[in-house]
């Protein structure tokens, strides 16, 4: 008896256990290249079970499958796993099974698309993924370019059961990946698949190029933003459909993320503000309007400064930090002092974060009038400086620890004891040295010792009953995602910057006001509801929020410059941050009449009279003060934290070097605002508007 024969008298139930242990070892796919499935009644019970799993890796296998007529007899099939792979210069074959594929998305839980390219965004725009739980995208690109003439991004794909998405690429992640609904994700792997593709300090841990699997929160928050930003920013140039497409990576795909979580975030600063840049490149902001042709006027000044002070040193150009405020070097003579009494470098870093916590909380804008003096005398100097130098003075008389013996440190003990009458007299503040937001500076100081200790932040801040802002050290040296570097010091290692990120946003959370901003009763910090976005968005929670947390990300830039220099860590995904979005950066804009006050509108929220249009108008100087919830300050901040992305890209293409935004930071356009301020303004050097200020926003 033939085995066609043997099998024609087999049981219906007893086939398909063979054919299902079959199908599951991958042996059915070589009798089907050999032809051997050719009894009727095998075919009609193999090929419905067969299908069930397809895969389709070459042009002859597809043109074999779609002339056999197995693909259409059975297009209505139940598919449970459907693989395409290798058809390049097989379009023809492609849209044809991609015809049937459609047919068969109602029970298709699992899709392999892998190594095609020109994927018509039709595919996803007219199939119906509803069943589908694993998608994997192996060297794909879509039809045309993002960029392209139409600006069009592709369709948004509905996936609503999607569990795990896998990306192999080797190309950039924006063009494989389309904007998509994933509200049940869990999981995601982004492989890339060419060696060093990305720098050591970018998004993946790639030791040796292996997948990135993570679950949600993280995986958006930490990874698939950061993936996206930069063809988020040029997208922005390009489609107006580019604040929608920010959005979807930034909410849509985070649905395990709390509003509160999210806006605390890094990535929610540049996602959120590019939905505002968004509205501004449209002119629908409310008071301002955008006028990018001002900026090469920028970019040249910023040149400039950069020419004049570092001539081609490039590399000699510091980060953006405090450790510059402290004028003169003041902290290489403490450094000189505590190498001499023998302490170590753990305990010196500790030591340093203990001053750039408690200088960075006082740090805020003092007012255009206050000086300080320092105790070995010279010229009055004032803001940041002024601020910096009188904090580095108060630190060294031991005015924030509780151990006369230990002068140099900060514990909650001492700050506890900290009042605004002694920051007063320290910081030299009188009726004729007049202090802004002197209460406020001396309130965070007190919130900081209660911070300090929280039990819930015990983690961060104590060791053996001391609490101190200084003990961020031993926790990240403990972290179990710090990597060992190679070096003979047991200490030397490299730190992602999400973990600093969370100790100095959620740890330090309780530092800032409880009356600002709140979702569901939690403070969210320096986070601003915003009018433009509220009438855009509608009402879901958190959308109508822009995150700024200039503060935190002040902090943030001082701490890794400490962890740099002195302990010779390594801070990884230091592209998360962003640009400071304060008077400096943000006047720099408005001087060089990038941003344009829309001054009716300013004046009508002050229930103030509007000039005719025989009267000139008023300067935006001559508005009454903003205060930093005013959705006019909210709209100039936003737009100033992606113009200076902007201006960056613009810096590094004029001079063919890869500066850090830090970098930017520090030798252009804070320097910039400052000195145009002091052009335009040179009695004062005041900033070109007027704020309300606490000494906790900027």
């Amino acid at each position: 008896m033939s085995p066609a024969t043997r099998i024609d008298h087999l049981p219906v139930e007893l086939l398909r256990v063979i054919l299902s242990t079959l199908r599951d070892s991958g042996a059915y796919q070589s009798s089907l290249k050999q032809g051997s499935l050719v009894n009727s009644r095998w075919r009609a019970v193999a090929q419905p079970l067969l299908m069930q799993d397809i895969h389709i890796d070459s042009g002859v296998a597809a043109r074999r499958l779609i002339k056999s007529g197995m693909l259409e007899r059975h297009r209505h099939c139940t598919v449970r796993s459907f693989r395409l792979g290798s058809l390049n210069g097989c379009k023809t074959w492609v849209n044809y099974i991609r015809i049937i594929l459609i047919e068969m998305m109602h029970s298709l839980s699992h899709l392999e698309l892998v190594g095609i390219h020109g994927i018509d965004p039709g595919w996803f725009e007219s199939a119906s993924f509803q069943s589908l739980r694993s998608l994997r995208l192996s060297s794909c690109t879509f039809d045309g370019e993002l960029e392209s003439s139409t600006g069009r991004l592709p369709p948004a794909v509905d996936l609503p059961n999607l569990e795990s998405l896998t990306v192999e690429q080797e190309n950039d992640w924006a063009y494989v990946l389309p904007p998509c609904k994933a509200p049940r994700l869990e999981s995601l792997a982004l492989i890339h698949t060419r060696p060093n593709a990305f720098s050591e300090d970018e998004v993946l841990d790639r030791e040796s190029d292996v997948a990135l699997i993570q679950t949600m929160p993280e995986l958006i928050v930490i990874k698939l933003v950061l993936e996206y930003r930069w063809h988020l920013t040029k997208l922005a140039r390009y489609s107006e459909h580019s604040s929608k497409y920010t959005k979807k990576v930034g909410s849509i795909l985070m649905p395990s993320v709390s509003p509160v979580s999210y806006l605390r975030s890094l990535p929610s600063i540049r996602a959120r503000c590019s939905e505002v840049f968004a509205l501004a490149e449209a002119d629908q902001l409310q008071y301002w309007t955008l006028d990018l042709s001002q900026q090469p006027k920028i970019v040249d000044f910023v040149c400039s400064l950069i020419e004049r002070d570092y001539g081609t040193n490039y590399a000699s150009i510091p980060p953006h930090g405090r450790w510059r405020h402290f004028v003169g070097d003041r902290i290489e003579p403490l450094l000189t002092k505590w190498h001499s009494d023998n302490v170590n470098e753990l305990e010196i870093a500790r030591r340093l974060v203990d001053l750039m916590v408690v200088s960075v909380l006082m740090d805020a804008g003092a007012g255009n009038e206050w000086k300080f003096t320092p105790k070995e005398g010279g010229e009055p100097i004032g803001r940041s400086e002024g601020l910096a130098v009188g904090s580095l003075e108060m630190f060294s008389q031991g005015m924030f620890s509780d151990l006369a013996e230990q002068p140099y440190r900060v514990d909650a003990v001492g700050l506890a004891k900290i009042s605004t009458s002694q920051i007063s007299e320290a910081m030299q503040v009188s009726s004729s040295n007049p202090m802004t937001g002197i209460e406020g500076r001396a309130e965070l100081l007190v919130r900081l010792a209660s911070v300090l200790t929280d039990a819930a932040n015990a983690a961060y801040f104590t060791v053996e009953s001391s609490s101190r802002p200084g003990h961020i050290i031993d926790y990240l040296l403990a972290h179990p995602s710090s990597q060992q570097m190679p070096s003979p010091s047991s200490y030397r290692i490299a730190v992602k910057i999400e973990i600093l990120w969370e100790i100095v946003v959620d740890g330090l959370s309780g530092v800032w006001p409880a009356a600002r901003s709140q979702i569901d009763g939690v403070s969210l910090g320096d986070v601003w509801p915003v009018d433009c976005l509220h009438k855009a968005d509608g009402e879901n929670s958190g959308d109508a929020f822009v995150s700024f947390h200039k503060l935190s990300q002040w902090m943030t830039y001082s701490l890794i410059e400490v962890m740099e220099k002195i302990l010779g860590w390594k801070i990884l995904h230091k592209e998360l941050m962003t640009g400071l979005p304060e008077y400096r950066n943000g006047g720099l804009l408005i001087d060089f009449d990038l941003l344009k006050p829309k001054i009716p509108a300013l004046l009508s929220t002050f229930s103030l009279p509007v000039a005719s249009s025989s009267t000139s108008m008023p300067t935006l100087l001559e508005v009454p003060p903003l205060d930093p919830s005013h959705s006019a300050v909210v709209e100039l901040r936003a737009v100033t934290v992606i113009m200076l992305d902007r201006i960056a890209d613009a810096i590094r293409e004029r001079v063919g070097v890869n500066f850090t935004l830090a970098q930017v930071l520090e030798a252009g356009t804070w320097k910039a605002g400052r000195e145009i301020a002091k052009k335009l303004r040179p009695e004062t050097g005041a900033p070109p508007f007027r704020y309300v200020a606490d000494g906790t926003v900027f």
